[in-house]
């Protein structure tokens, strides 16, 4: 049997989960499966069979894909005519950049794990306490800075980064997200990973959607705004939202930076100084992001009260597609 993306995902779905006489206790973690796979406790299902229990298939992906090339392509042929976007039509096509990295990195991923696989808990393993307190937003995002800048408990190359830097991260909390207790898996990842190389990946793409999407919020620069207000908060909005993600890209390459052997300690002042800022730019910058993503939302709406003619004239295809 080959492991595929589509058994990583049910994994870290909660699709296996463990039962007793009583019913569902917790869902199994990714190292727990693991485990079972190789020690032949469990038997992992084909890839049909994962597929089987999705409830979306390559039909309606498709459709929505479509729908969202179609909607580009509208856009594309406003710009190639010089007529105006609408700011909530901008607003729209940045999302679309998300939707594209979403479905790039979930095209293998089920849907929905409406009924699981079920583990029934062994006699010597000792039943998990039901009164686990769920994860809250807070630890997970706390978890995500220990991953991106390199703070986590379970990477030993990182044992020797100033005290400060970390007792600043786990202020107000601790630990790892456990399972136990939980019949579902948090909405989002919480789990840890080992490789550096691997974390350091997702951040780096993440950063460069997170750009890419603020990009698009340039298009109505020089638009003609219903006043001088409005369009300074998008512009200073836009600015806000592109700046956060570009100041923490130097952050996080230096707080991943993985010198040869005898060379740590001449490098271990910048990997610190990149974990600070990067811990810095996400406290302060956070709140930032959000306000300025509220404002350009709330804008996308104000501005539809008063839109230029040429708004309203629709694209002449023809102009572009071989005729008779």
């Amino acid at each position: 049997l080959v492991w595929t993306l589509a058994h990583a995902f049910l994994v870290i779905m909660g699709g296996y989960q463990f039962y007793d006489k009583d019913g569902p206790r917790h869902a199994l973690d990714p190292k727990t499966v693991i485990q079972y796979v190789r020690e032949g406790k469990i038997t992992a299902p084909t890839a049909a069979e994962v597929a089987d229990r999705s409830k979306g298939d390559m039909l309606s992906k498709g459709l929505a894909v479509i729908q969202t090339i179609w909607f580009v392509t509208q856009c594309i042929g406003r710009l190639f005519e010089r007529l105006p976007l609408t700011n909530l039509e901008v607003i729209t096509l940045a999302y679309t950049v998300i939707t594209v990295a979403m479905y790039i990195a979930w095209w293998e991923k089920p849907l929905n794990v409406a009924c699981v696989i079920r583990v029934p808990i062994l006699s010597d393993r000792t039943p998990p306490d039901l009164e686990q307190t769920p994860p809250t937003f807070y630890l997970i995002i706390q978890k995500w800075l220990h991953r991106a800048f390199g703070l986590a408990d379970d990477n030993p190359g990182v044992k020797g980064f100033s005290p400060r830097i970390r007792a600043f991260v786990d202020s107000t909390s601790g630990g790892s997200v456990k399972l136990e207790g939980l019949e579902g898996v948090p909405t989002f990842w919480t789990g840890t990973t080992g490789d550096g190389d691997v974390t350091r990946r997702p951040h780096i793409v993440s950063l460069f959607v997170a750009v890419s999407f603020a990009a698009v919020h340039y298009i109505p620069w020089s638009y003609a705004f219903s006043s001088p207000l409005e369009q300074q908060l998008w512009r200073w909005s836009t600015v806000a939202v592109t700046g956060v993600p570009v100041a923490l890209f130097p952050c996080l390459m230096l707080a991943r930076l993985r010198p040869k052997s005898g060379e740590a300690k001449h490098w271990q002042c910048l990997r610190e100084c990149g974990s600070a800022c990067g811990v810095f730019v996400i406290y302060v910058g956070s709140p930032v992001y959000i306000c300025a993503r509220c404002m350009l939302f709330l804008l996308s709406f104000i501005t539809l009260r008063s839109l230029p003619i040429a708004a309203y004239r629709i694209v002449e295809w023809t102009k572009f597609i071989p005729h008779i």
